[in-house]
């Protein structure tokens, strides 16, 4: 079996239903997004192409030491195009909060609380255990100073916004986490402009929110996000505007618009090497346009089996980096993974499926979920920690 084949991501992908259709049966899922919900379906989709996407890449990395784009167009792209496909979706879900908002104000503060902890309690969950495995490489020795320990470790917990440095020497080690960690800045970067782009609609944040997105907007400068990454978000929020066009969602629902949905993926996902070319981006774009206006591609991704695999997406992305560096590095061992044939890859990778759904159910279950449950209570907090330093500066 070739290492690029297609035919393990097809059977990666039917494992990870049998799990996830028990899970589904057993304890239910999420309510559907109310007026998005083939987007939870898609979501989940994507996350697992990105696993593929990194299982492919440690094939090649085991046996030349290199971590880079796959030589497969299509397993470049189930990284790539996945990415790109969720930075849309963000931006569709939040440029509509500015559209329906027609000159009302918005809450800003419980916005970003909801962002918070939505991202950081997971992220924070994974790279305590990527510092886990850094301790295990170094064998419990300190190999750099205490303060430049320290830093190296702040910067990750901000999300590497500072940057994604080798912690206690140990090279490269982001790879821990497979390096998904750098799609974050990238979507924080859109939630800190969002008040600077309500302006454009008639809002008015207050000073404290706008000099707050100034702030954070230079920071961003400093972090130098490179630029053809953010072109995305403009899929995004050109569909949350073409959905304002009664004729254009009529026609992007139903079989025919399911066809041709799919051919547009599928012309991305295979006739472009990188998904940063204006073609590959226009035709993903129009695919997102299509599932945004309602298409569920068949009723596929309004599936129950889907929709868990939406649920658990933000733990399939973040851990799976972790499990596949555990299992060819730590329990195969480096030498013996590197020595595997393509058809023995890919059967430790199917064998992983199985153990990513659920560990990534469990995480959303005990970390994911509870955190976004406390949305309402950390934002009455905080309104309450601001009435309280108003009064006191009285």
């Amino acid at each position: 079996m070739s290492p690029i084949s297609p035919l393990p991501a097809i059977a990666a992908l039917c494992i990870a239903t049998l799990p996830a259709a028990l899970l589904a049966r057993k304890f239910g899922t999420s309510a559907p997004h109310r007026r998005f919900a083939p987007l939870d379906g898609l979501r989940g989709l994507l996350a697992f192409l990105v696993f593929l996407h990194h299982a492919c890449i440690w094939y090649f990395y085991l046996r030349l030491g290199n971590w880079g784009r796959p030589p497969s167009i299509l397993y470049t792209q189930f990284g790539q195009a996945s990415v790109a496909l969720f930075f849309m979706i963000t931006a569709l879900l939040f440029w509509n909060k500015l559209i329906d908002a027609e000159g009302r104000a918005i809450d800003w503060l419980r916005l970003f609380v909801s962002r918070l902890l939505r991202l950081a309690p997971l992220y924070l969950l994974a790279v305590g255990l990527l510092l886990i495995g850094v301790a295990i490489r170094s064998r419990g020795m300190l190999n750099e100073s205490p303060f430049e320990l320290a830093a190296h470790v702040g910067a990750w917990l901000l999300f590497t916004l500072p940057g994604e440095p080798d912690v206690n020497r140990i090279l490269d080690t982001r790879l821990l986490i497979a390096g998904v960690n750098w799609s974050l800045p990238y979507e924080w970067l859109f939630y800190g402009v969002l008040p600077l782009c309500a302006l454009g609609f008639g809002l008015r944040p207050s000073w404290r929110v706008i000099a707050l997105a100034l702030s954070f907007c230079l920071g961003m400068f400093w972090w130098q996000p490179v630029m053809a990454k953010l072109w995305p978000f403009a899929g995004g929020i050109a569909a949350a505007h073409l959905l304002r066009l009664r004729d254009w969602s009529a026609i992007a629902v139903g079989p025919f618009g399911s066809l041709v949905a799919v051919a547009c993926l599928g012309a991305a996902c295979v006739l472009f090497p990188t998904v940063h070319t204006p073609a590959a981006l226009g035709l993903l774009a129009l695919f997102f346009f299509f599932v945004a206006a309602g298409n569920s591609l068949f009723g596929v991704l309004v599936h129950p089996v889907f929709r868990l695999l939406g649920d658990i997406g933000y733990s399939v992305y973040l851990l799976h980096g972790l499990l596949l560096y555990v299992t060819f590095e730590w329990v195969l061992g480096h030498e013996r993974a590197a020595r595997l044939s393509e058809t023995g890859h890919w059967l430790v990778v199917l064998g992983c499926v199985p153990v990513l759904i659920v560990l990534s159910y469990v995480s959303f279950r005990t970390v994911e979920l509870p955190a976004m449950q406390r949305v309402d209570r950390l934002t009455a907090w905080c309104r309450t920690v601001q009435q309280r330093a108003r009064q006191s500066l009285r």
